[in-house]
């Protein structure tokens, strides 16, 4: 990944989506340290403001009972 934001490219596709829970299980186990590109990546997408979004949304339905 030395020369794009994401594996392949530079734009967040919904590949990355599905990635993005295999490399946070992957750092949950190794820690970040373990791992830096890996952990870069993961920050990328925690970062945005739309993975916010979602857990903000998430959290609603859980306290709505949904």
């Amino acid at each position: 990944m030395p020369s794009h934001d994401y594996f392949v490219g530079d734009e967040l596709t919904g590949v990355y989506i599905q990635l993005l829970f295999v490399a946070q299980t992957c750092l949950k186990f190794r820690g970040r340290d373990a791992f830096p590109k890996i952990t870069a990546f993961v920050n990328r997408i925690e970062a945005r403001p739309a993975y916010h979004a979602r857990w903000k949304r998430a959290a609603r339905k859980r306290l709505n009972g949904a």
